[in-house]
């Protein structure tokens, strides 16, 4: 109940970023909110994160399995949704395939103006 009031408070100031904790879910009936998933497949956030954590590759498989079932299990849990389906997003962008800035202008263009 915390995290909601949180993510609803901000969600009230105006311009902002919430990444996770079912910010999407939080806020579905607000007018204004943009609904962003960024995904690319295991094996290529493998690789991110042996470079971005300097982890070995079975310990980053480790730590991409357990965050990805942390994460399923807290939106399902508390939200009764699947995190990565892509019909809860209003735009799914596949980061293997688009680079970071590129992603970024993807995601301002697709803003309400």
């Amino acid at each position: 109940a915390v995290t909601q009031e949180i993510i609803r408070r901000q969600a009230e100031t105006g311009n902002g970023v919430i990444v996770g904790r079912g910010a999407g879910y939080v806020l579905l009936d607000h007018p204004e909110v943009h609904r962003v998933f960024l995904r690319a497949p295991f094996e290529f956030r493998v690789k991110a994160i042996m470079e971005s954590r300097q982890l070995d590759e079975a310990a980053a498989r480790k730590y991409l399995k357990g965050r990805d079932a942390n994460s399923a299990a807290y939106i399902k849990q508390v939200y009764g949704h699947d995190w990565q389906h892509p019909s809860h997003y209003d735009l799914v962008i596949d980061t293997s395939r688009v680079p970071h800035r590129q992603a970024v202008e993807v995601i301002l263009a697709s803003l309400p103006k």
